[in-house]
């Protein structure tokens, strides 16, 4: 009886540790689970960075491809995004909303809107001010607002304007996958 009980304990321990190394691993092969770099970037905005082998960024209905230099923060339709331990943006799934002003955050101004062409879904590029945040009391953010009207919800990809370049945030949002 003793020697069965040292037998299991033996191979549970044995399948424990087996599993927490094959999750270190996982995790250390994994660009977007990786931790953000100490570096700070300043305030001039990095170059843009080839997409080719970016890190996917995938929500339940939407997947996109950022720079391999960004890390991730994941959540099921949530994400956050940093470039050398800066927050430069996110995507979110919203509830589904045919018009912008319901999707927009709280004390945003819409400054421009303009709907894009050649994009899986209905998509509206917009460039917001944000009251009430930012170091002059205010920031800038460009969206780009992914409709799926047959899954009832709108993807939010934002960027901070002072972190991303605007041709940067496109190839991103041109790298979105519908499914």
């Amino acid at each position: 009886m003793m020697k069965r009980f040292l037998i299991l304990l033996s191979a549970g321990l044995l399948l424990t540790a087996a599993a927490c190394s094959t999750a270190k691993s996982n995790q250390e092969a994994s660009p977007s689970s990786a931790a953000p770099s100490a570096s700070a970037s300043g305030s001039a905005q990095p170059e843009a960075a080839p997409l080719d082998k970016g890190t996917p960024v995938k929500a339940i209905h939407l997947s996109i491809l950022l720079p391999s230099a960004w890390t991730t923060q994941n959540g099921e339709e949530s994400f956050t995004f940093q470039n050398g331990g800066t927050p430069v943006g996110g995507l979110d799934g919203l509830g589904y909303n045919d018009t912008l002003e319901g999707l927009l955050p709280n004390g945003a101004t819409v400054d421009s809107q303009t709907e894009l062409k050649d994009f899986p879904v209905k998509t509206i590029e917009a460039k917001l001010t944000i009251e009430g945040e930012g170091e002059d009391g205010k920031r800038e953010e460009l969206h780009y607002f992914f409709f799926l009207a047959d899954q009832k919800v709108v993807y939010d990809l934002r960027f901070d304007a002072k972190q991303v370049q605007e041709d940067e945030a496109m190839k991103i949002a041109k790298s979105a996958t519908v499914f």
